[in-house]
């Protein structure tokens, strides 16, 4: 069975709820802009605060944003690997090697080395922040 963007894969986590600035997927890296959540990158929403845990279909929604987490499944960058300490990217919503204090638990895409029988998608990992 697979696991779903922004769900859990380990431990415990701590979520807030935002209204929404724009449409995102559950598992993107998000930012706060005027007071909504928006997709985090590395031009405009540069800090990011958490990851959504709820798809957002536009701006004004109330969505759920990890902002603390033992192991959530989160956008990454293709090829990121365990262990790797993660940013935000030129693409919208997704994490990749940087300096924003998030680790990775496993590879993209893999859950190797977690104690699960679950499946995480492709151009995920399962994310400490």
């Amino acid at each position: 069975m697979s696991l779903n963007p922004g769900q859990a894969v380990i431990g415990d986590y701590t979520s807030v709820t935002y209204e929404s600035g724009e449409s995102f997927d559950a598992g993107d890296l998000v930012a706060i802009n005027s007071g909504q959540i928006v997709t985090a990158d590395d031009t405009n929403d540069t800090n990011p605060i958490g990851v959504a845990m709820a798809d957002a279909s536009g701006s004004g929604e109330e969505v759920a944003v990890a902002v603390r987490a033992d192991g959530l499944l989160t956008n990454v960058a293709s090829g990121v690997t365990a262990g790797v300490e993660l940013g935000t990217s030129a693409t919208e919503g997704q994490a990749a090697s940087g300096s924003d204090d998030f680790h990775t638990l496993t590879d993209e895409g893999a859950a190797a080395g977690l104690s699960t029988n679950e499946d995480i998608p492709t151009g995920y990992a399962a994310v400490k922040f």
